[in-house]
């Protein structure tokens, strides 16, 4: 990109014309509280962190012109934990050509839940993973009362789908208390995951 720079608001003559810019594509990050009050999360190998498998919230990828960050949310909960909620099991599943994206006055999809499903599900914001050169969006999430959607789901039984990136995901269950700490600790190690957390806990406790 050519950027020209600003100072106090005033337009300088300074110009940078090779200033990296890399647009990553848009992820989900989903922090599950179950139907019994208690946090779902993942423990598993994460190719970019050093060390063994870490706790992370569940997250994924949006599929790029086909799914809003809601729809994306919905999906991966499923796939990764088989859990969902009773609003998405009363809904049909849209066909693929019926994606519609619902914009912000910037052009981006604004990841607002529709309010059938805002009984469990609360947008807890956009946000950007790298101010000055892009990296895409985090949609981060809190989803509460999720019920089984597939057999064995929410449970250390369920096997999400294998990411060629990392291991077998493990499905780990947390109280209230543990969560508080393991975020004191350090134990998510993704900032992501941090923000996540933390936002839910605020909705959670609010």
């Amino acid at each position: 990109h050519t950027v020209q720079l600003k100072q106090e608001g005033i337009t300088t003559s300074s110009v940078v014309k090779d200033w990296i810019f890399l647009e990553g594509q848009d992820r989900v990050v989903v922090a599950i509280v179950d139907s019994k009050g208690q946090w779902i999360v993942q423990r598993q190998q994460r190719y970019a962190l050093p060390g063994g498998p870490v706790l992370t919230p569940v997250q994924g990828m949006l599929i790029p012109e086909k799914e809003s960050p809601f729809v994306a949310a919905q999906r991966i909960v499923l796939q990764q934990t088989g859990l969902t909620t009773t609003a998405s099991q009363e809904t049909e599943s849209l066909p693929k050509d019926s994606f519609s994206p619902m914009l912000d006055e910037y052009g981006l999809q604004d990841g607002k839940v529709p309010d059938k499903f805002q009984r469990d599900w609360t947008f807890l914001g956009r946000y950007r993973n790298l101010g000055d050169q892009g990296g895409g969006f985090t949609y981060s999430y809190l989803l509460q009362n999720a019920v089984p959607g597939s057999a064995k789901g929410g449970t250390v039984d369920f096997l999400p789908p294998l990411n060629n990136l990392r291991e077998q995901p493990e499905l780990v269950t947390m109280g209230m208390q543990h969560v508080k700490e393991t975020l004191q600790n350090g134990d998510f190690p993704e900032i992501t995951g941090v923000a996540t957390m933390s936002l839910a806990l605020q909705g959670v406790q609010s």
